[in-house]
C-alpha cells in the first residue's frame, strides 16, 4: 500500500472551515488520479532518496470518522 491522505491538522482544518473557494498558490496545481494497478516505490525512492522516517507520525491522533457510519448502514 502507498500511504496517502491528509495529516491530522489538515483534515481537521478542512473539516471545520467555512466552505468557499480557496487560493492554493500562484502557478500551482494539485491533482489526483486513480489506477487499478498496484503502486509501489522504486528501489531509488525507498533506499536512496531523502526519507522522512517519522512521516507516519503526521497521522497519529487522526480520529476514525467512519466507524459509526458503517455501523448504521448494517
Amino acid at each position: 500500500m502507498t500511504p496517502h491522505g491528509p495529516e491530522k491538522e489538515v483534515f481537521e482544518k478542512a473539516s471545520t472551515s467555512e466552505l468557499s473557494p480557496q487560493f492554493v498558490s500562484p502557478g500551482g496545481m494539485a491533482f489526483m488520479f486513480e489506477t487499478c494497478f498496484l503502486m509501489k516505490l522504486t528501489p531509488y525512492a525507498s533506499e536512496k532518496s531523502h526519507l522522512d522516517n517519522e512521516y507516519y507520525k503526521c497521522w497519529e491522533g487522526l480520529k476514525n470518522n467512519f466507524t459509526d457510519a458503517l455501523k448504521k448502514s448494517k
